[in-house]
């Protein structure tokens, strides 16, 4: 217990406060955060691709403070799963913040099929860089849309509304819908051949049981899910509500993942106790049916990690910008120089891959170039941004820092809609077809850098002998696979700097220091 005398004495022995502490909390040689900024009119690139007021408005919207608050907040109180109600019915409701649905409701407007193609994937691309977790659920409804003719008119009537509505009820009283994917079972992975659910016909209609084992999203109001009917793989669509405006109690969450990232954003466990279900399409033809929906969510995949190398780019800009060591700051120690201007290129080359695979979407050089664009900027995020946050040294290892949440997310979407290895046997797969390989041929524009050509010679070579050896294929998939990404951004890097999009140099720099491959695992 302190004594009167003592206390006397700190009274007396209080010093002013020193200027170290003083200043502590404002931020002495600390860069600032972007609180508040426009995400379509700071990138260059992206008002040059597709100059366009509505995308400003957009850009402003989604940088602002108070979106972003929205976007810390959705990720730090995450989604809860609610089996049973009180009274042990069946509840299967999870609660999300108010946070998730005020970002839901912002971007929405990315799953409306009538806005043109790049347009829209620079939307979601700008929606990435707030919080790539709300990003899932409306890349899986923008990519059901060509499912629904095969429902009941309602739910096309609906969706065509473009509202998002949390609200759990019967789809027809909805403002709006939100579509999910529930295709991977814990024996298989993406071996989807291998799944176990059955469908069964009862009356008019089918019931599966079953179980799968990573299903996101679990609030949609309806899930695209494969089971076998009659022991072929087909396509059925369980809704959440059914028509008597009951729960689809034959749908059923076992509990949410614990994930790395994407905190905003929920992540179950599924099992199917005879859930009623529409059936997609004809008997067996399942795989067929979810890989044109597969293929419009690996693009939008390949879109969202180059949202997130871009924002984690203009974080480390941004730090060395304002952050002052050995009496300069940062961005003028040549190390960091160097370090800045090899992130850069990294970072344009990655848009202009994903922006030129929008623009091909649907001809025979997406069919190619959606896996391959996947396969290498998703491979990519990881590790830029890991280099991004040793730019901000601590700061970029707390919590506090933005960097950390990039960081979480940025192996997420390598693994989802296939991995690496799923990707480059995809790549090696469309390859047979000649008029992918014919397609290929056309993007390589002779004359216009040695190196250039160079690469493109090589890596056509191995894309014919790939056509004629399956173990030359399969064991250089990979190979082939990066090879065609740095070709395709090499000639996008070119074309860039002559539109005057990107400068000279850093598409010369690309060129000189990217062609060859080599820069990833799995290319011995």
């Amino acid at each position: 217990m302190i004594g009167p005398s003592l206390k006397t004495f700190l009274k007396r022995s209080v010093l002013p406060p020193s200027p170290l502490i003083s200043n502590f909390t404002s931020s002495s040689n600390q860069s600032p955060f972007l609180s508040s900024e426009n995400l379509y009119t700071s990138n260059p690139l992206l008002s040059s691709l597709l100059p366009s007021s509505s995308l400003s408005s957009f850009g402003d919207l989604l940088g602002s403070s108070v979106s972003k608050s929205h976007a810390n907040l959705s990720n730090l109180h995450p989604p809860t799963l609610q089996t049973h109600s009180p009274h042990g019915s069946i509840s299967n409701t999870v609660t999300y913040s108010p946070s998730y649905h005020h970002l839901m409701s912002l971007g929405i407007s990315v799953t409306c099929k009538k806005t043109p193609k790049l347009e829209r994937d620079i939307k979601l691309f700008l929606l990435n860089q707030l919080d790539p977790g709300i990003c899932c659920p409306l890349v899986m409804t923008y990519a059901g849309y060509p499912l629904l003719k095969y429902l009941p008119e309602s739910w096309l009537k609906i969706y065509d509304k473009i509202c998002y509505d949390e609200r759990d009820i019967h789809h027809k009283l909805k403002n709006g819908i939100t579509l999910g994917m529930s295709l991977t079972e814990l024996q298989g992975g993406s071996d989807i051949r291998t799944n176990e659910s059955t469908a069964t016909m009862l009356g008019d209609e089918y019931v599966i049981n079953g179980s799968k084992w990573f299903t996101s999203a679990p609030m949609s109001d309806g899930f695209f899910t494969l089971a076998k009917l009659d022991e072929e793989i087909t396509l059925f669509f369980i809704p959440r509500i059914l028509d008597d405006g009951d729960k689809n109690i034959g749908l059923r969450f076992r509990r949410l993942k614990n994930k790395l990232g994407d905190h905003s954003n929920a992540s179950s466990e599924v099992d199917y106790h005879s859930a009623i279900s529409y059936i997609i399409g004809s008997p067996g033809s399942g795989i067929k049916n979810i890989l044109k929906m597969v293929h419009t969510t690996r693009l939008d995949c390949a879109i969202g990690s180059a949202a997130g190398i871009d924002r984690a780019y203009r974080i480390a800009r941004n730090h060395v910008e304002n952050r002052k060591a050995f009496g300069k700051y940062l961005k003028d120690l040549p190390a960091m120089e160097n370090l800045m201007d090899d992130l850069r290129v990294e970072n344009i080359a990655s848009s202009l891959l994903v922006f030129k695979m929008s623009s091909v979407f649907e001809e025979d050089l997406g069919r190619v170039g959606v896996p391959v664009a996947k396969f290498h900027v998703c491979k990519k995020q990881p590790n830029f941004v890991y280099e991004c946050m040793e730019v901000l040294g601590g700061n970029g290892y707390v919590e506090d820092w933005p960097m950390a949440k990039l960081f979480r997310a940025s192996p997420l979407n390598s693994i989802w809609e296939g991995s690496g290895n799923v990707m480059a046997l995809d790549v090696i797969r469309s390859l047979h077809d000649d008029k992918v390989t014919e397609a290929l041929k056309k993007e390589w524009t002779k004359g216009l850098d040695s190196k250039l050509d160079d690469q493109w010679s090589k890596v056509l070579d191995a894309v014919y002998e790939a056509k004629k050896d399956r173990e030359y294929s399969q064991w250089n998939a990979r190979k082939i696979t990066e090879g065609l990404a740095v070709a395709v951004q090499g000639g996008e890097m070119i074309k860039a700097a002559e539109k005057g999009f990107i400068e000279e140099k850093d598409a010369k720099t690309f060129l000189a220091t990217r062609m060859g491959g080599g820069k990833i695992y799995g290319v011995l």
